[in-house]
């Protein structure tokens, strides 16, 4: 459960989900800091909600991280689609951005993303599930139709929750 007072830091790509996301936490009596990742998300989105924003190109880490912890945040979240093109595109990388990207095994997601987040608890950020302010628009445990999952169905379930 957020708590009242503390800071999150949101890396916004594009979408409605980082705003949601926004809104929620300020409801919350969270102060909302959001990096908006310049080609996806856009400052004035978070108009209203955000106590503070900027945009930054990808690979701005130095950046990121001195906005973050200028503004006190302690917790951060990503949230909203980075668009592959604009990776590319908007590319500005620092130098530890440089040396983060000649370091990495592979470019594969899961592995890229788990990266990323090692860097951020690196300057002591912690870094949170989106789904931690997202709460009213998770559907509730147990069977959401007429009838429950047969087992043959369960199986094939399971199979598909271990490969997304």
């Amino acid at each position: 459960m957020p708590q009242k007072n503390s800071v999150l830091g949101i890396i916004a790509g594009e979408g409605k989900m980082p705003v949601y996301i926004a809104r929620e936490a300020a409801q919350k009596g969270v102060r909302v800091v959001v990096a908006a990742l310049k080609g996806n998300a856009r400052e004035e989105d978070f108009r209203g909600v955000a106590a503070v924003t900027c945009t930054l190109r990808m690979g701005q880490v130095n950046a990121g991280f001195k906005f973050f912890k200028q503004h006190g945040v302690q917790q951060v979240l990503m949230a909203g689609r980075v668009q592959h093109t604009s990776i590319f595109k908007n590319l500005m990388p620092d130098l530890r951005a440089a040396k983060f990207l000649a370091s990495l095994k592979s470019l594969k997601p899961n592995y890229l993303l788990a990266r990323v987040v090692e860097e951020f608890q690196k300057e002591g950020f912690e870094f949170v599930s989106s789904a931690l302010y997202l709460e009213k628009f998770m559907p509730p445990k147990g069977t959401l139709t007429k009838r429950t999952p047969t087992a043959e169905e369960e199986k094939t379930i399971a199979f598909g929750y271990k490969t997304a």
